[in-house]
C-alpha cells in the first residue's frame, strides 16, 4: 500500500494586546504553502507506466467551522465554482480538468509516476502555462474588498499513481483572511462606532506560494447594518487578501511602537484596520476619535495576514489611549467637566455642560485667591479687601453653595493631606483644620517657610534658607538634614513619585524622599518667564506663565502646548484624567474663559466667564 504525505492542519491561537486599547486573536503562520491533498489507499497492482484512471475530488477547507458562526456574511465562504486542476510531470503540463461547477473529475495518467497538481476555484484562468515553474510563480489580481462572486481559492500537492481508480482529494484554501471584528467599550462608555475599514489591502496575491502585497488599496468596509451590529455589542465579518510582510520589528516589545515611523520602506503596504467613533458625552467626553492598528501575528513585531485563517479582532478603547495620541489613536475629543472659578469679587462661577452660573457669597466684597479639594469637600481661601483685611475660608460640597468663616488672619497658602488642611500666613504661622471651618494654630518648623507641599504621605516644608522639613500631621516636624540646591524657589509640586521645585532663574530640583535632591537647569523655548502655576497629571507636569502653558515629562525639558495665543494669565487644575485652565481672553474686555485638555497639549475652549479676574480654577 502506498500513501501520500498529507499536510496536517496548522493553527495556534495567539492573544495579543494592541496599544493598550485593542486585542487580536489570530491563527496559523506565514511559512509558505505546503503541498496539500491526500490519496485514498490503493493496492500496488499496476503495470508501470500503464495508463490508469485517476479521480480528483475537491473540498473547501474549514467548511464545518463556517456553519452557523453568528456574524452575517455577504459572500459564501464555501462556494467553489470554475474549478480548474492542472497536472504536471517533470515540470511540464500533462493534463487539465475544467470542472466548472462540479467538485469531481477524472484524468488518465501513467501508473507508477509522480505528479504535481495545482487547483484553483473562483478564478478565471484562460491559459494554463506549459511549464510548471511559470504556474507556481503566478499571481492574480484580486478585489481588496469583499469578493462579490466567491472567494478565490487555490491548492497544490503531489501524488504517485498506484493503480486504476486512484482518488486524489484536494483541499482548496481561500486566498483571503477572514476578520471577525468587535468592540468592547467597557472602559470608554459612550463611544459609538461610525466606521470600520481595512486599509492597505493587497490588490494581487500569489496563487501557490506565500503572498506579500506589492500594491495596495482600500479594502473591505463595514456596512450600515454592520455598524448597528457593532454598537449593539455584536461582531461583524471583514475580508482581506493574504499579505505576509514578515516580522519587521523583531526587537520591539512595545505595542505603541508598531507604527509607520518604525517600519520605513514597508509602512505603506502592511495591512491595517481603521476605526472611527464618536463620544456622546458619557463621562463628560465629546468628539471624534480615530483608531488604527496593523494586523499580524502579535501586537509588536509581526505583519503577516495569512490566507484561509479566521482572526478575531476586538477593539478595546480606553480613556488612557485617548490621552496618549499617536498614529494608533488620533482623538479630536474634549472633556466638558463641571468646575468652578474663583473671582476677586464676592462670587464663584460654576460651569457645567457649557452653562455658567454665578453664585454670590453673602460677605460683601471678597477676594478669593486659592481653591483645593480635600476629602469630600472644596476649600477656598481669601480676604475681605485689597489691603489684606480679614482672612476668610469658604467650604462647599458641590462648588455652588458655600459656607464662609471669618478667620481673623489671612492664609497665604493651604495644602491637604492625611485628612487635614494645613495652611500658613505670610509671617510663618501655621493653622490646621479637619473640616475647613474650624482652625487651630500649629507651629511650623520656621517663621520663614516659603512653601508647603503634600506628597508620598507627608507634608514637606521649604525654608527660605533652603532647609527642608517634613511632617505627617502638620504639627510635629523633623529636619531632613537636607538643603535645597537652588535659591528663591517660586513653585513646588508633587508628581510621578517625586517632589519638584523651581525658581524664576530656570533652576529646578527633584527628590523622591525630600532628602536627596537632583539639581538641573530647565530648558524653555522662550525668554524670561514669570511662572504662575504648576500641576501634575497623566504622567506630565504642566507649567503656566502669564502668556503660555508648557509641558514636561521630567520637569527639566519644557515645550509649549498648543493653547491659544489669544489667551493669557493662565491658572491650572487636574483631576481624573482631565486638565483644566482658566485664562483672560485678549481683546474681550474683562472676560475670562475655561478650557480642558486630556493630554495637556491640545486644548478645547469650553466656556467664557464675565468676571473681572479669575483667581483659581477647580474641577469638581
Amino acid at each position: 500500500m502506498k500513501t501520500i504525505k498529507t499536510r496536517k492542519e496548522r493553527g495556534c491561537a495567539i492573544l495579543l494586546h494592541v496599544m493598550a486599547a485593542c486585542s487580536i486573536l489570530t491563527a496559523a503562520g506565514c511559512a509558505g504553502i505546503e503541498p496539500e491533498g491526500f490519496m485514498e489507499d490503493q493496492e500496488e497492482v499496476y503495470d508501470e507506466y500503464e495508463k490508469v484512471r485517476v479521480s480528483f475530488r475537491t473540498y473547501v477547507s474549514g467548511t464545518s467551522q463556517d456553519e452557523g458562526d453568528g456574524a452575517v456574511t455577504r459572500v459564501s465562504e464555501t462556494a467553489a465554482g470554475n474549478i480548474i486542476i492542472s497536472v504536471y510531470n517533470d515540470g511540464l503540463l500533462v493534463g487539465t480538468l475544467d470542472l466548472q461547477d462540479s467538485r469531481d473529475g477524472q484524468m488518465e495518467l501513467n501508473a507508477g509516476k509522480y505528479y504535481n497538481y495545482y487547483a484553483t476555484a473562483n478564478i478565471q484562468r484562460d491559459r494554463i502555462p506549459e511549464k510548471e515553474t511559470v504556474l507556481k510563480s503566478s499571481r492574480i489580481n484580486v478585489s481588496p474588498g469583499e469578493p462579490s462572486e466567491g472567494i478565490p481559492m487555490a491548492a497544490y500537492g503531489g501524488f504517485t499513481v498506484t493503480g486504476d481508480g486512484v482518488i486524489i482529494n484536494i483541499m482548496l484554501e481561500r486566498l483571503y483572511s477572514k476578520i471577525r471584528f468587535s468592540v468592547d467599550s467597557e472602559e470608554l462608555p459612550g463611544l459609538k462606532i461610525t466606521g470600520v475599514r481595512i486599509r492597505q489591502a493587497a490588490t494581487s496575491v500569489s496563487l501557490f506560494a506565500e503572498s506579500a502585497a506589492t500594491s495596495v488599496s482600500n479594502g473591505d468596509t463595514a456596512s450600515g447594518t454592520d455598524i448597528g451590529t457593532l454598537n449593539g455589542g455584536g461582531d461583524i465579518i471583514l475580508y482581506l487578501p493574504e499579505n505576509c510582510q514578515g516580522e519587521l520589528l523583531p526587537s520591539n516589545g512595545n505595542s505603541w511602537e508598531k507604527v509607520p515611523d518604525n517600519i520605513p520602506g514597508k509602512s505603506g503596504i502592511c495591512s491595517y484596520i481603521e476605526v472611527t467613533g464618536e463620544l456622546d458625552g458619557t463621562e463628560n467626553l465629546y468628539g471624534e476619535v480615530l483608531y488604527r492598528f496593523y494586523l499580524g501575528q502579535d501586537a509588536t513585531s509581526d505583519f503577516n495576514v495569512i490566507r484561509n485563517t479566521e482572526n478575531a479582532v476586538t477593539l478595546r478603547p480606553s480613556r488612557d489611549a485617548i490621552a496618549t495620541p499617536s498614529w494608533l489613536v488620533e482623538p479630536d475629543v474634549y472633556a466638558d467637566v463641571p468646575l468652578f472659578v474663583l473671582d476677586n469679587q464676592n462670587c464663584v462661577w460654576f460651569s457645567e455642560y457649557g452653562i455658567t452660573t454665578q453664585y454670590f457669597l453673602d460677605r460683601g466684597m471678597t477676594y478669593w485667591e486659592k481653591a483645593i479639594r480635600g476629602g469630600n469637600m472644596y476649600l477656598a481661601i481669601g480676604h475681605t479687601d485689597l489691603t489684606g483685611g480679614n482672612g476668610l475660608a469658604g467650604v462647599s460640597s458641590d462648588g455652588k453653595t458655600w459656607e464662609v468663616t471669618d478667620l481673623g488672619y489671612r492664609l497665604e497658602d493651604v495644602e491637604y493631606g492625611n485628612g487635614i488642611f494645613l495652611g500658613m500666613t505670610d509671617d510663618g504661622q501655621g493653622y490646621f483644620s479637619y473640616d475647613g471651618k474650624y482652625w487651630n494654630p500649629t507651629t511650623l518648623p520656621s517663621r520663614d517657610i516659603t512653601d508647603i507641599e503634600f506628597g508620598n504621605g507627608k507634608f514637606l516644608a521649604i525654608q527660605n534658607s533652603g532647609f527642608v522639613y517634613y511632617s505627617n500631621d502638620g504639627r510635629n516636624w523633623k529636619n531632613t538634614a537636607s538643603f535645597i540646591p537652588i535659591n528663591y524657589t517660586s513653585l513646588m509640586e508633587y508628581g510621578d513619585g517625586k517632589f519638584f521645585i523651581m525658581n524664576n532663574n530656570r533652576e529646578a530640583a527633584v527628590s523622591s524622599d525630600g532628602i536627596s535632591w537632583k539639581k538641573g537647569t530647565c530648558s524653555f523655548d522662550g525668554s524670561y518667564l514669570e511662572f504662575q502655576d504648576i500641576i501634575y497629571g497623566n504622567g506630565i507636569f504642566l507649567l503656566s506663565t502669564y502668556d503660555n502653558v508648557y509641558m514636561s515629562e521630567d520637569g527639566f525639558a519644557w515645550k509649549k502646548t498648543d493653547i491659544s495665543s489669544s489667551w493669557e494669565n493662565f491658572l491650572l487644575d487636574y483631576k481624573d484624567g482631565v486638565f483644566a485652565a482658566t485664562f483672560k481672553i485678549q481683546g474681550a474686555g474683562q472676560y475670562f474663559g475655561t478650557a480642558t485638555s486630556l493630554n495637556g497639549i491640545s486644548w478645547t475652549f469650553t466656556d467664557d466667564i464675565r468676571t473681572l479676574t479669575g483667581t483659581d480654577i477647580c474641577i469638581l
